[in-house]
């Protein structure tokens, strides 16, 4: 079992993870209005679309996880 310092390391990366993930969407989500010159509602709808496949893939990542014990 993982002591309380692995325990915050662990958090600490999360948070850094999901950081870092979230500049991403913004990142791919200005470049693709910057293409389809869609502007910021663009970029929303491209943010939107990507957190709705993001979370699709977690979901299943979680399930196969637990089948896998």
């Amino acid at each position: 079992m993982a002591g309380a310092d692995e325990l915050a390391e662990l958090r600490g990366e999360i948070v850094a993870l999901e950081t870092a993930l979230a500049a991403a969407f913004g990142e791919i989500a200005a470049l693709r209005a910057a293409v389809t010159g869609g502007g910021a509602k663009a970029a929303g709808e491209a943010m939107e679309a990507m957190a709705t496949d993001l979370e699709g893939s977690v979901l299943r990542g979680i399930v196969l996880a637990e089948a896998a014990g």
